[in-house]
């Protein structure tokens, strides 16, 4: 039973750092962030980091489906969350990033609950 809630919760919250991502590749590409958001990238630089940070937040996406499955799929789902979370904070997400990363810690816990 607490497996099954804390995989829960590592897709929803896996669901949230990817769609938080593709919103924040949407807007920064668009020049919406705020600067206490995340830190702006102007010109060509920025336009292909949001690019990244995009297709981070659809493999984020991908990732966080997996931890729903439970078992060694979790785990799997969850190696991929910390993996894309470091890459999209390298990017420029912070906030999406630190989410998928924490989220990945919570699948690998989950499976030895």
């Amino acid at each position: 039973m607490v497996k099954r809630t804390l995989y829960e919760a590592a897709w929803i919250l896996g669901l949230i750092a990817g769609i938080v991502c593709i919103l924040f590749a949407i807007f920064s590409f668009l020049g919406y962030i705020p600067e206490i958001l995340e830190k702006p990238i102007n010109g060509l630089t920025g336009m292909v980091s949001a690019g990244i940070l995009g297709i981070l937040g659809f493999l984020i996406l991908g990732a966080a489906r997996m931890t729903k499955a439970g078992g060694k799929k979790a785990t799997t789902g969850g190696i991929f969350l910390l993996i894309f979370g470091v890459v999209a904070y390298l990017v420029g997400g912070a906030i999406g990033a630190a989410i998928a990363i924490l989220t990945g810690l919570l699948a690998i816990i989950a499976r030895y609950v």
